[in-house]
């Protein structure tokens, strides 16, 4: 009985030294703010659609994928979508770096057409306050030469 006492004490203020989320942490991201963003990742993938594949493009793929892994329900144990995109984006960079053309097949376009119109989504309906932690760690894998956030499929 007493263990569980000081677990629930424990855990009470543990919440209680969190602050609470302000009105507009709890709205979901400006409507500006998904529109900048969903043009950037779209522009992004007709660019590589079209055969022009440089670092700015992959790099904008690339957070736009490791940003809708981090933003997708932690509850959805399928990651299968993210590692098949991941995949797609590491074959376009391999054949790139060897200078064999890097025209999207049919079916690697459309994993990342999926992609890019799930984040629209994604981004439309997430509160800000997760969109920042997300962008957080968004950050420190890209800033500080992190490894993708995605597990390798088993």
């Amino acid at each position: 009985m007493r263990k569980t006492a000081s677990r629930a004490i424990g855990r009470t203020s543990a919440r209680a030294s969190r602050r609470p989320l302000t009105k507009a942490q709890l709205l979901p991201l400006p409507t500006a703010e998904v529109q900048r963003l969903s043009l950037k990742f779209h522009l992004a993938l007709a660019t590589l659609r079209a055969g022009h594949v440089d670092a700015a493009v992959c790099a904008a793929l690339l957070n736009a994928l490791y940003l809708a892994f981090l933003l997708r329900d932690a509850r959805d144990p399928d990651l299968t979508r993210y590692q098949t995109a991941e995949a797609v984006l590491n074959a376009v960079i391999a054949r790139a770096e060897v200078g064999r053309p890097s025209t999207l097949t049919d079916p690697e376009q459309g994993v990342l057409e999926r992609l890019v119109l799930s984040l629209d989504v994604q981004l439309a309906a997430v509160p800000l306050h997760r969109f920042i932690d997300a962008w957080a760690q968004l950050e420190r894998i890209t800033y500080h030469g992190g490894h993708s956030p995605i597990p390798a499929a088993g």
